[in-house]
C-alpha cells in the first residue's frame, strides 16, 4: 500500500486490514495524507496479526511514530526511514519488537537512542546515516545497562569520531556484529574485542 494516496484514514485501513487475516507484513511508505489517529486503541485489533511494518518517508516525527506502533500490538519488525525523526523522546510502547530500522533520519545524541535500550527482544538496530557522534556506556551517568539482547547494531555513516565508542559496546553483552563504515573514526574493516566490524 506504499505510496496509496487515496489512502487518507488509519480508519479505512483498519477496515481493509481486518479483512486480511493472513497480513503479516504492510508497506505504508510515502502516503503522507494517513495522519495520526485520534483513537488508535479502537483500531488495534485490526492489526494484530501484523509483524513487520514499513514507514519510510512519510515526514513522521518520535510521538507521532509511537502512537502509531501501539495500534500493533505483535509487531517484531519496524522501518520508519527517511523521516524527521530528531530526537527518540520516549521507548515505544511495544516489547516485542526485535528489528528497528531508522536509517537517514536525524538523530544527533545517543543519549536519545538509549530510551529504546529498555526494549527486552530487540536484536537488530540501524541507525545508517545519522548524525550520532559518539556511543556512551550507561555506567558513564549511572544509568542501568541497556540492549541486553541487541545482537546486531548499523552505525554507518554517522559522526563517530572516537575510539571510546567501541570501548562503549562493551555494555551490551549478546552484541556480535556492527556495522560502521563511512565514520571518521576510522575507514575499512576491523576487529576487535570478540565483535565483528564491517
Amino acid at each position: 500500500m506504499s505510496t496509496n494516496h487515496l489512502l487518507s484514514s488509519w480508519e479505512t485501513l483498519a477496515g481493509i486490514c481486518s479483512q486480511l487475516t493472513h497480513l503479516h507484513s504492510l508497506n505504508l511508505s510515502e502516503n503522507f495524507a494517513l495522519s495520526v489517529p485520534g483513537d488508535p486503541r479502537t483500531l488495534t485489533p485490526a492489526f494484530r496479526q501484523v509483524k513487520e511494518l514499513t514507514m519510510n518517508k512519510m515526514q513522521l516525527s518520535w510521538s507521532q511514530v509511537c502512537v502509531v506502533v501501539s495500534m500493533f500490538p505483535g509487531l517484531e519488525r519496524f522501518h520508519c526511514c527517511e523521516n524527521l525523526i530528531s530526537e527518540i523522546s520516549s521507548q515505544p510502547p511495544l516489547q516485542s519488537l526485535r528489528l528497528i530500522t531508522l536509517e537517514e533520519n536525524q538523530l544527533s545524541s545517543w543519549d536519545s537512542v538509549f530510551h529504546l535500550a529498555p526494549l527486552p527482544s530487540l536484536e537488530i538496530l540501524i541507525l545508517n546515516d545519522n548524525q550520532i557522534p559518539q556511543i556512551f556506556s550507561p555506567e558513564t551517568d549511572g544509568r542501568s545497562p541497556g540492549f541486553l539482547e541487541l545482537k546486531s547494531l548499523s552505525i554507518c555513516r554517522n559522526r563517530l569520531h572516537d575510539w571510546s565508542s567501541i570501548i562503549a559496546l562493551d555494555s551490551m553483552p549478546a552484541l556480535r556484529e556492527l556495522k560502521i563504515k563511512g565514520n571518521p573514526l576510522f575507514e575499512g574493516n576491523c576487529v576487535t574485542r570478540g565483535v565483528r566490524l564491517t
